[in-house]
């Protein structure tokens, strides 16, 4: 008896230190970077820090630390996205995924499944992953105020501490897509796509606000890692979050009435650019471009999906890319030519101010980038634009631009200097002087071209305020590379 005894205590705890390593092992690797700008550290549990690069993975229990310039784009292993702001502390707090969940008897896996996290302090933008479409229960942020719950979603929230706006210190939360449930002691509020909400602390409900009404944005230089249904891992593989692509009808007739405006626009490898009332720009809700004209063809979405919509209200600059389906090309004549994006992307930036910039006669302005779109080439890929930086000389009337992207697991790095610029029409275009592409997973490097196109925009006193940019790289082997950058006027120095 008492060597049976002995075997089954023995069997027993074989069975449990098997159990806590198989936990354990669920608890690891909740996640990786996909871009790192700036100062940015990983807590361990244990409070030890370090700092976090672009492909570090992360597990349960760390905490993700952005600096005051600072940026990190996280995916977790069930294909959520969180983009943090800068000055931010986000902590994993509690995370478990499983993902063969297809069998009946794996189905069991799924309740217990979960994202629990904690904002400490800062802000992020997110879009759901399979956690959260599966066991929404199983899906939380907790903040010092209230506590986010989804239906599905894409939202962006904010802790604000200082410059708060009318509304003072407290969380700022918008939805773009799907719905949150944001709760605290004193209430709870569901909050629609399209809506917003405030919480001041955790004796106060949660109250809706005016979409608009969210708090100052800081004065950070700090590029964004712009995201909409698509980013990309550190393998280049595309991570197909929600498609949430707006399918319309082939409409390759000239837009029944367009307005006059300022547009740039990169479509699959050919650059564009039209000011004035010859954009003719057919904008719907939102800044929604439907079409505009370029060299006299008209550009009509048609069935393409639009992805990376996005808008900067300093500026009153839009941005977006057609793709995934098909759009048409009307000529003069009447016309009509099909445009296939289902392995490639037009992509554009915009302002409905047709007001022309009175440039200075001397000084150099230095722009920050305020948005962009996600670079797509023509091998079905999208990618993450890592930064991007503009200035212009107005005594040497010239344009200096560097884009640095990562795509199908290379990085592309263009630099362009003394692009010409025009100073009555307020554009710029020219080509990269040196285009450099790493192979990440070699290290090997090659030599590509490009080229870039864009203008500047005007507040309603025709004041330089701000620029909008296209670029196209190619590689040796005929991969290009497109995108589009809109850019805020940051300050105007002497020479």
């Amino acid at each position: 008896m008492d060597t049976l005894r002995k075997n089954t205590i023995t069997l027993k705890c074989l069975s449990l230190i098997l159990s806590i390593g198989f936990s354990f092992s669920l608890l690891a690797e909740a996640g990786t970077s996909l871009f790192v700008y700036g100062n940015v550290q990983l807590k361990s549990a244990q409070g030890d820090l370090s700092n976090l690069n672009r492909g570090m993975d992360f597990d349960s229990g760390e905490t993700i630390i952005t600096g005051v310039n600072g940026r990190a784009q996280l995916q977790m292993k069930d294909g959520a996205i969180f983009d943090l702001k800068p000055d931010t502390e986000f902590l994993i707090e509690e995370y478990v995924y499983s993902p063969n969940t297809n069998t009946v008897t794996q189905a069991v896996n799924v309740k217990e499944d979960k994202g629990f996290y904690r904002l400490v302090r800062g802000g992020f933008r997110s879009i759901s992953g399979l956690i959260g479409k599966k066991n929404k229960k199983n899906y939380r942020v907790k903040t010092p105020v209230a506590t986010i719950g989804i239906r599905g979603t894409d939202y962006t929230v904010n802790l604000c501490e200082t410059n708060c706006g009318e509304l003072g210190k407290g969380l700022y939360l918008s939805v773009a897509e799907g719905g949150v449930v944001l709760a605290n002691d004193a209430g709870t509020l569901d909050i629609d796509f399209g809506n917003a909400a405030f919480v001041s602390g955790l004796t106060s409900a949660p109250v809706a606000i005016s979409s608009t009404a969210t708090a100052s944005r800081s004065g950070d230089d700090a590029p964004e890692a712009t995201f909409e249904k698509d980013a990309v891992d550190t393998a280049g593989n595309i991570i197909s979050l929600e498609n949430g692509n707006v399918i319309r009808n082939l409409a390759p007739q000239r837009p029944a009435s367009g307005v006059s405006g300022r547009i740039a626009a990169s479509v699959s490898g050919v650059l564009l650019s039209t000011v004035g009332t010859d954009a003719n720009l057919e904008v719907g809700p939102n800044g929604t471009l439907r079409a505009f004209t370029a060299d006299g063809n008209i550009y009509s979405q048609g069935s393409a999906g639009l992805n990376n919509q996005g808008f900067d209200q300093a500026t009153g600059l839009y941005w977006g890319r057609w793709s995934n389906g098909a759009s048409t090309i009307t000529n003069p004549d009447g016309d009509v030519t099909v445009q296939d994006f289902n392995d490639s992307s037009a992509h554009w930036v915009l302002t409905s101010n047709e007001l022309t910039p009175v440039l200075p006669s001397s000084g150099i302005a230095e722009f920050s980038l305020v948005g962009n779109t996600n670079p797509t080439d023509n091998q079905s890929n999208t990618g993450v634009l890592g930064s991007a930086s503009l200035s212009a000389d107005f005594v040497t009337q010239t344009v200096d631009a560097d884009v640095n992207l990562t795509i199908a697991n290379r990085t592309w790095d263009a630099q362009a200097n003394d692009v010409a610029l025009d100073g009555d029409a307020a554009t710029f275009a020219g080509d990269f002087d040196t285009v450099n592409i790493t192979d990440n997973a070699t290290g090997n490097e090659s030599d590509g071209t490009g080229s870039l196109e864009g203008f500047f925009t005007s507040d309603e006193q025709g004041e330089l305020d701000g620029a909008g940019l296209v670029y196209s790289l190619e590689d040796a082997d005929g991969v290009e590379v497109d995108g589009a950058a809109a850019f805020e006027l940051n300050n105007t120095k002497s020479p």
